[in-house]
């Protein structure tokens, strides 16, 4: 009868023992896995901070796009107004 119960103790410390080195076994790959999104998550945070960035530029660069159209057009306006009066202005004196 004791043999039989060491017997039974044996094989059962035996499958536990499988049982852990099969959990450490786990517990390593997931380990792996998550060092593996850790790394995966801070690449995708610094490509967001470069996104973040580039579109910080490109806002800029469209403000002083916008900002020299907008001082251009002026100029052409004031370039036109200028010549249409140096225009009018000789004529006007003609008719005096």
């Amino acid at each position: 009868m004791r043999f039989l119960h060491i017997t039974e103790l044996r094989k059962k410390f035996a499958e536990v023992e499988a049982e852990n080195v099969k959990l450490r076994q786990d517990k390593e790959e997931i380990e792996a896995r998550f060092i593996k999104l850790e790394q995966s998550d801070k690449e995708k945070t610094d490509l967001i901070a470069k996104l973040d960035n580039d579109i910080k530029g490109i806002k800029q660069d469209q403000i002083v796009a916008i900002s020299l159209e907008a001082e251009s057009k002026n100029k052409l306006a004031n370039s036109d107004s200028s010549s249409e009066s140096q225009i009018t202005s000789p004529s006007t004196e003609a008719h005096s």
